[in-house]
């Protein structure tokens, strides 16, 4: 469906670089056109030269894998159904012999899994992809169909396309039930009645070479063109028009409650800091002020100490006695009167 140059431009926004990996011959490409209007059906014939590019394609960088994507732009332009049949039989042994693991994509069909209907019986392994949509919110899903040789679940998963590749997620109620065709970028619109009143809504169904969201994104047309609005989604699915601004305005409201709290536990914190600082304060100079009396009264107590000697000393003089004062109960008299 696609050239070369418009898989490599397209799957760069993904993370991969062909043009590097085709020069290191770590992959090769081969785009094929088969145009109904260019070809004329006539006698017998087969598909000898699809399996000599093929072939040529595989040997040219030692493949191990291979991608047809998708087997209808091979075989639509041919109308001849059985010589189909068989090439298509033919192509899926050709590639068994060759040793390599084959990746082939296909159109489902109208009450079979493929558009010819033989593409499932004759494959290893079979999965299903498929798009939905449920409770407002697409996704993705895949379903193991058939595995030759493994036991496999048999549930429908869903799965994401990014730039780390394909993850496959727990089972949800997500879902979406759109085919994708050939469009490369693909918007549904739609309708969402919600609280008594018709709203319009979009979201991206596919997006070819980039990761999109799968949220349904409310919109409006004003004088400026088409403008999408903010993504609330509520406990029941996502939220529109005036039930959306109705829940906005309560959970501003809440949030407003919740700082005016905030604020005033804050404001009580502050306050009681304030008063333990306070306190520890008061303690602090009690301390000082009891520091410095201690100090004080030493000072004093020294300063009586020295005056008591001083006076002794006088009075001794005064009576002209030699007197050597000693420790209390242990001073001796010398010469003079008693």
């Amino acid at each position: 469906e696609e050239t070369s140059e418009e898989l490599t431009k397209k799957v760069r926004s993904l993370g991969f670089d062909l043009d590097d990996l085709i020069r290191r011959k770590k992959l090769a490409m081969d785009f094929v056109r088969v145009e109904r209007s260019e070809i004329e059906e006539t006698g017998e014939y087969d598909l000898g030269g699809l399996f000599v590019r093929l072939n040529h394609a595989i040997e040219s960088v030692g493949a191990k894998r291979v991608v047809l994507d998708t087997i209808e732009s091979l075989f639509s332009g041919l109308s001849n159904t059985a010589i189909l049949r068989a090439e298509l039989r033919r192509l899926f042994r050709w590639l068994k012999d060759k040793g390599v693991t084959a990746i082939i994509t296909g159109e489902k069909g109208e009450g079979t899994l493929t558009r010819q209907g033989i593409e499932e019986y004759v494959s290893d392994c079979v999965i299903m992809l498929d798009h939905r949509i449920h409770d407002q919110l697409s996704t993705r899903r895949l379903r193991v169909v058939k595995y030759r040789g493994s036991i496999h679940g048999t549930n429908e998963y869903p799965f994401i396309i990014d730039e780390q590749g394909i993850s496959v997620l727990p089972v949800t109620s997500l879902g979406l039930d759109h085919p994708a065709g050939t469009i490369d970028t693909w918007l549904f619109v739609r309708d969402i009645e919600l609280g008594g009143e018709r709203n319009r809504g979009m979201y991206v169904l596919k997006s070819r070479g980039m990761a999109h969201s799968n949220q349904i994104r409310e919109f409006v047309l004003g004088k400026h063109g088409v403008e999408l609005l903010d993504v609330y989604v509520g406990s029941s699915g996502v939220l529109t028009g005036s039930v959306r601004l109705a829940q906005e305005a309560k959970e501003q409201a809440q949030e407003v409650d919740s700082k005016r709290q905030l604020h005033r536990q804050q404001t009580e914190a502050q306050a009681r800091r304030k008063a333990l600082e306070a306190q520890i304060a008061a303690l602090q100079a009690q301390v000082v002020a009891e520091n410095q009396a201690i100090k004080h009264l030493t000072a004093e107590e020294q300063a009586m100490a020295a005056q008591e000697q001083a006076e002794r000393t006088a009075m001794a003089k005064s009576r002209k006695a030699d007197v050597v004062f000693a420790a209390p109960g242990n001073s001796k008299r010398k010469g003079g009167r008693p």
